[in-house]
């Protein structure tokens, strides 16, 4: 992806994140150099959704996990609320910022449990150290994707590719993030279930208004 965005990448106080002039440069099996985003400008407002279209290959997947602090930019910077991504501990910026993965299957552990899975960030980023606070956040955030008549005991191997999603989703909104980044979170469902999944994303998002790009 490359070429000047619409929108300067110009310190701005309403942005929660600023993509800067970002480049990235991945080395190919034969020690070559492969060009993934080239010079590109992103912000994203606060009360903003914002959709990058482009075709397979395109950069989208790299800008978005340079966004959220997975992906070092090699040119270029991002900020975070204003700051240099680069100076959050990791912990520090998951807990505000999140990245929806695009595939369940290979995201998610099928040996897990739902509830193990989305225990995992309550646990490790936030400051909920009482079991059942984290089995109320749980179970809340289980009727609010839907599977509320789901033991949280169940195994991701047992789920089907929709339910898988949905768990995903709630992996990602359970922190209350500021921020998600969502990876064409619709790619690996079926067409009869996209517009549910569409619709349960807005729903998160409109409930604990996080910033989605």
């Amino acid at each position: 992806m490359s070429g000047d965005s619409s929108m300067p990448g110009q310190a701005n106080k309403g942005n929660i994140v600023e993509l800067r002039g970002v480049s990235k440069y991945f080395k190919d099996k034969k020690g070559g150099i492969l060009t993934a985003v080239d010079a590109v400008d992103v912000n994203v407002g606060r009360d903003q959704v914002l959709a990058l279209v482009g075709e397979s290959g395109s950069g989208k997947t790299t800008l978005g996990r340079m966004s959220v602090g997975l992906v070092d930019a090699s040119k270029g910077d991002v900020l975070f609320d204003g700051k240099d991504i680069r100076e959050y501990k990791r912990d520090d910026l998951w807990r505000r910022a999140q990245y929806l993965h695009q595939d369940p299957y290979s995201a998610l552990d099928p040996y897990l449990t739902i509830g193990e899975i989305l225990e995992r960030p309550l646990r490790y980023l936030s400051d909920m150290r009482n079991r059942n606070q984290r089995k109320d956040s749980i179970s809340m955030m289980m009727q609010a994707i839907g599977l509320s008549a789901m033991p949280a005991n169940t195994r991701v191997a047992r789920l089907s590719g929709g339910e898988k999603q949905r768990v995903l989703l709630a992996r990602s909104f359970i922190m209350t993030p500021d921020f998600v980044a969502a990876d064409e979170p619709t790619t690996m469902v079926d067409f009869i279930h996209r517009n549910e999944i569409l619709a349960l994303l807005r729903n998160l998002r409109d409930k604990l208004e996080p910033q989605c790009f």
